[in-house]
């Protein structure tokens, strides 16, 4: 084998990429670099995944305040640029009621002197050719890969949550001339992709959103002090 040529991806090479790397500030240049073309999309990238993601999902994506939107409902671009870095955390379609409450609740835990957090909305997106996976380059190429990357849950002893996704940008090249702004534009397109459908927060998963945000006013989700500290 030519020393510049890369072994075929599999199963098995893709979950070493995703395994363990979901803070991984550099992720999304890893896949494209340990799995040129997408690769990975053809497997499921996590061995309790109930495989990739396809054409016909939707993902969610919920907005929970102040981390992504501000007081006047102004959605940050900050979550979207994130697809440069470790992955936009969405939810599948697929995902059962329970899961999306381990993954939610997750992130709506702040310290005692911070206000509660609360979700403010929620935008849903295409996975396939005529959402997500339809944005290309000026050259045709796609830019993003949406791969079915399960995450941990904040107690360490839980299983990761099966049906989360990490949506991944993977152009402009690095080295290339004005990468970030390139970057920053792509994010902004997603952004406006998920904006385009909000969702109403009391149909989603039997009104589970309205609960936890019922849960956080009432400080269930405040964080135990650090005892070292």
């Amino acid at each position: 084998m030519p020393p510049n040529d890369k072994p075929e991806s599999t199963a098995e090479s893709c979950q070493a990429t995703f395994a363990g790397a979901d803070e991984d500030q550099g992720l999304a240049d890893k896949i494209d670099r340990e799995h040129p073309n997408l690769a990975c999309e053809a497997f499921p990238v996590s061995p309790i995944s109930p495989g990739p993601v396809s054409e016909d999902e939707t993902l969610l994506r919920v907005m929970v305040s102040p981390r992504d939107v501000d007081d006047a409902g102004f959605v940050h671009e900050t979550p979207f640029r994130k697809i440069a870095k470790n992955g936009l955390s969405v939810i599948r379609s697929i995902a059962a009621r329970h899961e999306v409450e381990a993954l939610v609740s997750d992130g709506m835990y702040s310290k005692v002197s911070d206000p509660p957090k609360q979700i403010r909305a929620a935008y849903e997106a295409k996975a396939g050719s005529d959402g997500l996976r339809g944005l290309v380059d000026s050259t045709g190429e796609r830019v993003l890969g949406v791969y079915d990357q399960t995450v941990p849950q904040s107690d360490k002893s839980a299983p990761h949550i099966p049906t989360h996704a990490g949506i991944f940008l993977r152009l402009p090249a690095p080295g290339t001339a004005g990468r970030k702004l390139i970057q920053k534009d792509f994010a902004g397109q997603v952004r406006e992709m998920f904006l385009s459908s909000p969702k109403e927060l009391a149909s989603l998963h039997d009104g589970l959103f309205i609960e936890i945000n019922s849960r956080s006013a009432e400080g269930q989700f405040v964080k135990a002090p650090d005892a070292n500290k």
